[in-house]
This record gives C-alpha cells, sequence and structure tokens, in this order.
C-alpha cells in the first residue's frame, strides 16, 4: 500500500514516530478542529509528509489514503467494540465523530498542497465511514514484504511498552487479534494461535467494558499531566511545546470547560 512507504523511517525512529503521532491526536482532541492549536499540528503533520515524500513521491499522494487513516481514526473503536459484541458508539457519539474527523480531514494537503478532501470524496455520515474503512481493506491489495516488517514492528512497540517480556506475545495479540483476514494476509501477519486470540479478545471486551460503566473519568488529562510533570524534569511532549511555541502557551484543562460552565 502506497501509505506504507517509508518502512525504514518507521523501523528507525519508531518511538518517536509514534509519541509524535499519539501527542498530534491528543492535541487535535483537546482543542477541536478549528482551534490554532489544531490547525499548527495538521501544518506539521502537512510537511511531515511533505519532506517524506522527497525520497518516496508515491507514498503520500494518494488522498484516498488519508482519508482511509483518518476514518480509521474515527471508527476504529467502535468497531472493535461492536465486533466484540458490545454496542459501539450512541447515535450522538457516532455524529460527533463523524463532525470532528470530517473537519480535521479537510485541513490536510498532499505534499503537491492539494486538499486531500478537495481529491477525493469523504463519506457523507458515521456509517459510510464505516463502509469506507471496511472496503478500503478489503481491496485485493497485493501482499508488501515492507508492510509487514513495519506492522510486526509497531506492535511489538506496543507490547513492549506496556507488558513485561514474558507477557509480550499477549501484548502482541492485543493488535494482531483484530486484524480482518484481508488486512492480515496483505501485511503477511500471522494470526495468532486460538486461545491466545480469544483471551486478547476477550481482555479487550471487559477493558472496554469497565472503561464505559465503571471506572471514573481521569480528573486531569494526559497532556496536562504531562505539562504539570515537565515543571519539575520530567521530558515534555516535543509536538506539545512546538505547537505552543508557535501560537501561544497552553492552558490547562479542557479549553471548553469553562464555557460549559453556567
Amino acid at each position: 500500500m502506497a501509505t506504507l512507504a517509508g518502512t525504514l523511517q518507521f523501523l528507525t525512529q519508531s518511538v518517536k514516530r509514534r509519541d509524535d503521532s499519539v501527542d498530534h491526536l491528543l492535541l487535535w482532541f483537546e482543542h477541536g478542529p478549528d482551534a490554532a492549536a489544531t490547525k499548527k499540528s495538521i501544518s506539521m503533520v502537512n510537511k511531515y509528509h511533505a519532506h517524506f515524500a522527497r525520497d518516496y513521491p508515491t507514498g503520500f499522494s494518494d488522498p484516498e489514503d488519508y482519508i482511509y487513516i483518518l476514518c480509521l481514526n474515527a471508527t476504529l473503536v467502535h468497531i472493535a467494540s461492536t465486533s466484540l459484541g458490545l454496542r459501539g458508539f450512541t447515535p450522538k457519539q457516532q455524529r460527533a465523530a463523524y463532525l470532528f474527523w470530517s473537519d480535521i480531514t479537510d485541513q490536510f494537503t498532499t505534499p503537491a498542497g492539494q486538499s486531500v478532501t478537495e481529491l477525493a470524496q469523504f463519506p457523507a455520515s458515521f456509517a459510510d465511514m464505516v463502509a469506507y474503512v471496511h472496503d478500503y481493506q478489503h481491496r485485493p491489495w497485493p501482499v508488501h514484504a515492507p508492510s509487514r516488517d513495519g506492522t510486526l514492528a509497531g506492535a511489538d512497540r506496543f507490547a513492549a511498552t506496556w507488558f513485561p517480556r514474558p507477557l509480550q506475545f499477549f501484548g502482541r495479540a492485543l493488535i494482531t487479534a483484530f486484524f480482518p483476514d484481508d488486512l492480515r494476509r496483505a501485511h503477511d501477519v500471522p494470526a495468532p494461535p486460538k486461545p491466545v486470540a480469544w483471551a486478547a479478545r476477550r481482555f479487550m471486551k471487559t477493558m472496554m467494558q469497565l472503561s464505559d460503566s465503571v471506572l471514573s473519568d481521569p480528573v486531569e488529562t494526559y497532556l496536562d499531566k504531562r505539562r504539570r510533570k515537565s515543571l519539575t524534569g520530567a521530558p515534555a511532549s516535543a509536538v506539545d511545546t512546538a505547537v505552543h511555541r508557535s501560537i501561544g502557551p497552553a492552558a490547562a484543562g479542557c479549553p471548553h470547560l469553562s464555557a460549559a460552565r453556567p
């Protein structure tokens, strides 16, 4: 797949790439699509793509690749949840996710500077986003050897981050047990053993149920916690620092909370 170009950089800079990607996403969630912080963040991502397109000119030019990735971000939790027999997003959550990610996608450009949504049509609803992801993943993609290395490296990095060495096989299964068969074939990634896949899916279902119905929401966001700890010497988010160096200091807490209060 075109989006898998640049596997070498993915493998050699996997930790930074993962951290930066997560930090960009968290900024978008924190501020919303129309905020200056989000616009600056997406501008940085567009420049990042343009930089690597110099070496991989076909890897960042297809607007459908962008739309797929952004629709996948929008629908992944819902798709995983419903595959486990859970309810998934409510209609209101589906509508909110659609509005959020359609506005985010409007800000992405190809390395040539063309708007992604002017080159390809974005789905018209959340249900259409789900269908888009399904159809994209089930295309007859050829087996792509470098994508196998990149996919396994990502799964290994996740497992190494969150699990001790004896349980890292289980951490990898938390990812690969959710791969559709066509996606697994295109990436040439083996399925985990059936008992491990069953345990991984059961574990994920339990964690989703706890998160949705039992556990309380944190009173401090992950980004605010990192900002607070960075004041005492802990590593700060490079993305968060760069964005707010450009637009001004970050305000602590949800930027919409004060407006929601009576």
